[in-house]
C-alpha cells in the first residue's frame, strides 16, 4: 500500500475514533467466533477415527454435544458482532455527510460557480457511500481473516506437516494476485465515480432547464449530450468489473487447485498408513480457513481500492479553503461611499470590473450596467 493510501486511511479513521470502544467489543466478539471454529474439525477427526471406525459409542454423545454448543456460541458471537458493526457504520456515514455539508457551506461562492449542483450532489451522496470499503468493520474482517489463517495453519501442521508445507508453497501466488490489479482498479474506480458525478450534473441541468430546451426544440441535442457521457461511464464501469473479476478468478483458481492436490497426496498418505481418514477430513475442513482468508483479503483489497478513490474525492472537498470568518460590517456614518480602484471577478481569474473609482454622495443613486 502506498504512502498516499496510508495517509488517506489515517485521515478517514478520525471519523471512526469516537467509537473505539464499540469497535473493540466487536473485535473481541470476532476473535471469539474464530476460536470457536477450531473444535468442530478436530471433533470430526476424533469422531471418525475413534467412534465410527472403531464402532464405539463411548464418546459419541460428548462429541456431538461439543459440536452443537460451539456452533451455537459462534453464531451468537457473529450475530452480536454484526449488529454492533451495522449500527456503527450508520453513525460514521451520518457524521461524514454532516461534516461535508457543513464544510461545503463555508466554501467561497466561486467554487459553486465552477461546479454545478448535480455534480456536487453526486459527490456528497455517492462518494460517502463508497467509503464503506475502509470502514472499521472491513478492517475487523481483515483481522479476522488473518487470525483465522494463522490458527488454521497451526492446526493443519499439527495434523500433517507434509500437506501443510504444500499449502504454504501455493500461498505466494495469492500474494501476487493481491498486488497485481491494485493500481488499475483504483484509477478506474476514481474515473467511474467522476463520470457519474458529471452525468448527474447534466441531468440536473436538463431537468431545471426543460422549458428552455423545449422552447428551442433542443431535446435531441440535450439527450445526445447526456447519452454520450452515460455510454462512456458504463464502458468504464464494465472495465472496472472485468478487472475485479480477473483478480478474483486468479485467487479462486489457486484455492480450488490446492484441495485437489491435498486430496491426491492425502489418499497416498492414508494408504501408506501415515495418516488417518479422520485426519484427512479434518485437514480438508481447515483448508477452507487457509485459502479462504487470502481470497477474502483479495476481494476486500478490491473494495478498498474503490473506496480509496471515493475517500480521495471526499478529502478534495474537505481540503477546500473556507471563507475567512470575522468579516467586519461597513458602517456608513455620513451616507457617502467612495470606491477607490475596486476590481471584481466572478471566477477569480477574469475581471469584469477593473480599477473602478467613483464617489456616491448622500441622496445620489448610481446604477452600474454591463
Amino acid at each position: 500500500m502506498k504512502h498516499k493510501d496510508v495517509e488517506l486511511i489515517k485521515r478517514f479513521f478520525v471519523f471512526l475514533k469516537p467509537y473505539w470502544k464499540q469497535w473493540l467489543l466487536s473485535l473481541l466478539l470476532m476473535l471469539t467466533s474464530v476460536v470457536l471454529q477450531i473444535p468442530v474439525p478436530l471433533s470430526t477427526k476424533f469422531l471418525i477415527d475413534k467412534v465410527i471406525i472403531l464402532k464405539s459409542f463411548k464418546y459419541l454423545n460428548v462429541i456431538i454435544l461439543i459440536i452443537l454448543i460451539t456452533t451455537m456460541l459462534r453464531l451468537l458471537a457473529i450475530f452480536f458482532q454484526q449488529r454492533i458493526l451495522l449500527s456503527l457504520r450508520g453513525k460514521v456515514l451520518y457524521n461524514l455527510r454532516i461534516k461535508l455539508i457543513q464544510h461545503i457551506q463555508k466554501v467561497p461562492p466561486i467554487y459553486f460557480h465552477k461546479k454545478e449542483t448535480g455534480y456536487l450532489m453526486s459527490r456528497l451522496n455517492d462518494d460517502v457511500e463508497y467509503t464503506q470499503g475502509v470502514m472499521a468493520d472491513n478492517i475487523i474482517s481483515a483481522i479476522q481473516d488473518i487470525f483465522t489463517f494463522i490458527i488454521a495453519l497451526v492446526c493443519i501442521s499439527f495434523i500433517n506437516i507434509k500437506l501443510a508445507l504444500i499449502c504454504v508453497v501455493l500461498l505466494p501466488v495469492y500474494l501476487i494476485c493481491l498486488m497485481s490489479f491494485n493500481k488499475r482498479i483504483r484509477n478506474t474506480s476514481y474515473n467511474v465515480r467522476e463520470f457519474y458525478a458529471y452525468i448527474q450534473k447534466d441531468l440536473q441541468e436538463m431537468l431545471v432547464g426543460i422549458d428552455t430546451i423545449k422552447a428551442f426544440t433542443a431535446e435531441i441535442r440535450s439527450t445526445l449530450k447526456v447519452t454520450k457521457k452515460i455510454k462512456f461511464a458504463i464502458k468504464k464501469g464494465i472495465e472496472l468489473g472485468i478487472l475485479s473479476t480477473l483478480a478474483s478468478i486468479l485467487a479462486i483458481f489457486v484455492s480450488l487447485l490446492c484441495p485437489v492436490i491435498i486430496l491426491w497426496i492425502g489418499c497416498i498418505e492414508i494408504i501408506k498408513g501415515q495418516m488417518t481418514v479422520g485426519g484427512l477430513i479434518a485437514f480438508n475442513a481447515f483448508i477452507g480457513n487457509v485459502f479462504g482468508p487470502p481470497r477474502n483479503l483479495l476481494n476486500l483489497n478490491i473494495v478498498i481500492q474503490s473506496s480509496l478513490a471515493a475517500i480521495e474525492r471526499i478529502f478534495e472537498m474537505l481540503d477546500l479553503v473556507p471563507e475567512k470568518e470575522g468579516r467586519k460590517e461597513i458602517e456608513i456614518k455620513e451616507g457617502r461611499v467612495i470606491f477607490d480602484n475596486v476590481s471584481f471577478s466572478y471566477n477569480g481569474t477574469e475581471e469584469v470590473l477593473k480599477n473602478i473609482s467613483f464617489r456616491v454622495n448622500p441622496g445620489e443613486v448610481i446604477a452600474i450596467v454591463g
